[in-house]
C-alpha cells in the first residue's frame, strides 16, 4: 500500500522541471529569451540584467510542468522586465540602444527596422504591445501584468500600433501593422510564430 503511494509521488515529482530542466531550455532558446527582455526594455544593460534575474528565478521554480519551461521562462523575462522598468526604474524612458538598419552612429548597434521600431515606443506603448501582440496574451491579461485598467492598456496598444505604423512607412495603416501582426519581428524570432513552443 506505502510503496504504490511512494510510486505515485516518485511519478508525479518526475513530471516537473528541475533546474537542469529549466538550463536546457534556456540554452536552447537563449537568443529568442534575449530578444524578448530586450525589446521590453529597449537596452543591452537592462536586458541582460532582466535576463540574468529570470534565469535565477528559474532555477528557483519548483512547481512547473518540464513541457512548460520554456514558456515559464517568457513569462518570467517580462515579470522581471516590468519589475525593473516600472518598479525599480520608475518608468524611465530609456533612449534605445539600436538604430535601424543603413543608418549610421557611433557606438549604436544597427538592428532590424523592426526591433528599432519597437524598443524605441514609449515604456506602456512598448509592454502592451509586446504583451499582447508578440506574446498574445489577453488586454485584460497584460492590464493585470502591468497594474493598470484595461483601458489604459487598450490605449497604449493603439499608440503603439499607430507608431509602429508610421516607422513602417510605405503607406501602411494601422489596419495594416495589426493584420500582419507585426509579421517582420515574428520571422526574426521562432518563438513569435503562429506556432508557440
Amino acid at each position: 500500500m506505502f510503496s504504490n503511494g511512494k510510486q505515485a509521488l516518485s511519478d508525479r515529482r518526475g513530471q516537473y522541471a528541475m533546474p537542469g530542466d529549466f538550463c536546457e531550455a534556456i540554452h536552447k532558446h537563449m537568443k529568442d529569451l534575449y530578444l524578448l527582455a530586450f525589446v521590453l526594455t529597449a537596452d543591452h544593460a537592462t536586458a541582460e540584467q532582466c535576463f540574468v534575474k529570470a534565469v535565477g528565478e528559474c532555477m528557483e521554480e519548483k512547481s512547473v510542468f518540464k513541457e512548460w519551461t520554456f514558456a515559464w521562462a517568457k513569462r518570467v523575462i517580462v515579470k522581471k522586465a516590468i519589475e525593473l522598468i516600472f518598479f525599480e526604474g520608475k518608468g524611465k524612458a530609456s533612449t534605445p540602444d539600436v538604430l535601424v538598419a543603413g543608418e549610421d552612429s557611433p557606438g549604436s548597434e544597427t538592428m532590424p527596422w523592426e526591433i528599432a521600431a519597437v524598443a524605441a515606443l514609449r515604456c506602456s506603448e512598448r509592454f502592451v504591445y509586446v504583451i499582447t501582440m508578440l506574446e498574445g496574451h489577453s488586454i485584460w491579461d497584460c492590464s493585470l501584468m502591468l497594474g493598470c485598467s484595461r483601458d489604459e492598456a487598450l490605449n497604449a496598444q493603439m499608440r503603439a500600433l499607430l507608431q509602429l505604423a508610421r516607422r513602417q512607412g510605405g503607406g501602411s495603416t494601422t489596419a495594416d501593422v495589426v493584420l500582419n501582426g507585426s509579421k517582420g519581428l515574428k520571422q526574426l524570432s521562432p518563438m513569435w510564430s503562429s506556432e508557440k513552443s
